[in-house]
């Protein structure tokens, strides 16, 4: 970094800012870069802790540096680096999973986030937001559930930007063509029988979920379970298939009892409704 030069026209902390901020809108600090610490800015400038603090709480108030915590300073991720967040007030997403991974992105400063209601978009016109889709990246839609002609499905179509439904099921990737961070159901459960297979399991069961309006429900119909068994030569054994309440998590009444009078699997794979991995357990 050149060497300040006072002057009387301006403060010494604007004149680094101005040369800071110049170096960002040329891209020459690119956005999400790291700056270095303020002893470091300010050994580079050959100046003060003070005056490098003062530059630096400006440009955080312009929007052009962030901090981070525990990582330190950084160039602000540019305009296009924004990512569009669609929740919906009828999501079955569970608000402490959504919230949790909001929480670490945001936290990670690599993008910005707007945020809008599903609901408003059934309202809206898709040429309202083809006007603003420049600003945005990508998109990250919290919903579950989707059959495929929900109205605002096509105004997000219509931005031509990559959606991804981090809480997604197998269906709703098929019914809206976006990406589901657990879609592949068929790719993750040949990689768990296969693991388990490695550990020295000849047999499997399936815990489904059911309630009492909609019946029994699993991540894959029964009959590509048994595919995949056998693709993975291991032993079919009788009633393989299991149900619980959709309420229950790992370690409740509900899952023993199951477990307990299920003792004749090596392992059995439960998938929860509300989690996007796969939970297996040794009998």
């Amino acid at each position: 970094m050149p060497r300040l030069k006072f002057s009387k026209e301006q403060p010494l902390y604007m004149e680094t800012a101005a040369l800071l901020r110049k170096a960002i809108k040329s891209g020459t600090l690119p956005g999400n870069s790291r700056l270095d610490s303020v002893t470091g800015l300010a050994r580079q400038f050959h100046t003060s802790r003070k005056v490098i603090e003062n530059a630096v709480t400006l440009l955080k108030e312009e929007g052009l540096i962030v901090s981070r915590p525990r990582q330190g300073l950084y160039v602000a991720p540019s305009e296009s680096d924004t990512v569009l967040v669609i929740t919906s007030l009828n999501s079955r997403t569970p608000e402490t999973a959504a919230g949790n991974l909001l929480n670490l992105l945001i936290e990670s400063g690599v993008r910005h986030f707007e945020f809008i209601e599903a609901e408003f978009l059934r309202h809206a016109s898709a040429e309202f937001f083809q006007k603003r889709s420049g600003k945005f990246s990508s998109v990250l839609l919290f919903n579950q559930g989707y059959r495929g002609v929900e109205p605002e499905l096509e105004v997000i179509r219509s931005l031509h930007l990559p959606v991804l439904l981090p809480f997604g099921s197998f269906e709703d990737g098929v019914n809206t063509k976006f990406h589901v961070l657990y879609s592949d159901m068929v790719l993750g459960t040949e990689m768990l029988l296969a693991h388990l297979k490695e550990q020295g399991c000849r047999s499997v069961g399936f815990i489904g979920w059911h309630d009492s309006e909609k019946g029994a429900h699993f991540r894959l119909s029964q009959e590509k379970y048994l595919e995949l068994v056998d693709k993975a030569n291991m032993q079919r054994v009788p009633q393989m298939f299991g149900t619980i309440p959709k309420e229950s998590v790992p370690g409740d009444s509900a899952l023993d009892t199951f477990m307990e009078n299920h003792q004749r699997f090596d392992a059995v794979i439960c998938y929860s409704h509300l989690s996007a991995l796969h939970l297996y357990f040794w009998c």
